[in-house]
C-alpha cells in the first residue's frame, strides 16, 4: 500500500487474465525462494512503480480463498518512497496511477477497484492513517 509524501495511493493497472480485463490493483507479487515478505514488497514496489519504500510497515497478512488454494497475502504500508527505476517484468504492461485517499476510497466503495487485496489493503491503510 504505497502512499507518496504528498499523501497520494499508487496503484498499478495491468491486464489480468483470469478477470479478462485491466485492474487497478496494488503493487504485489509472488515471494521467490528463500525470500522474505518485506524483502519482496521492496523488490515488488520498486520493480512495478519506480519507487523504493524507506519505511514498511506490515498491516495485515491472511489467506485470499482458503477454500481453494494456500495463496498467503501479505500487506505492507509503504511511505517515505524514493524515486527508484522500475524494472516490470517483460510481460508486464503496467501504468502507473495516483489518486487522492478520498477518490481511491470512493472507487472501492463504488466497486470500480476490484481486486480483493487492493481493497483490503486500502481500508486497512485508511484504518491506520485515519483518512
Amino acid at each position: 500500500m504505497p502512499v507518496t509524501n504528498g499523501g497520494e495511493v499508487l496503484m498499478v493497472e495491468q491486464c489480468r487474465a483470469g478477470a479478462g480485463e485491466r485492474l487497478l490493483e496494488l503493487p504485489a507479487g509472488t515471494l521467490g525462494a528463500g525470500e522474505e515478505p518485506e524483502s519482496c514488497a521492496r523488490r515488488e514496489l520498486a520493480e512495478e512503480t519506480g519507487y523504493s519504500p524507506g519505511r514498511l510497515e506490515l498491516l495485515a497478512a491472511f489467506f485470499l480463498t482458503p477454500g481453494f488454494c494456500s495463496e498467503f497475502m501479505h500487506v505492507f504500508l509503504a511511505t517515505d518512497l524514493r524515486s527508484t527505476l522500475a524494472r516490470p517484468e517483460l510481460d508486464e504492461e503496467i501504468e502507473l496511477k495516483r489518486f487522492r485517499p478520498v477518490e481511491a476510497l470512493a472507487m472501492a466503495r463504488d466497486g470500480r477497484l476490484r481486486d480483493a487485496k487492493s481493497v483490503a489493503g486500502l481500508l486497512l491503510a485508511a484504518y491506520r492513517l485515519g483518512w
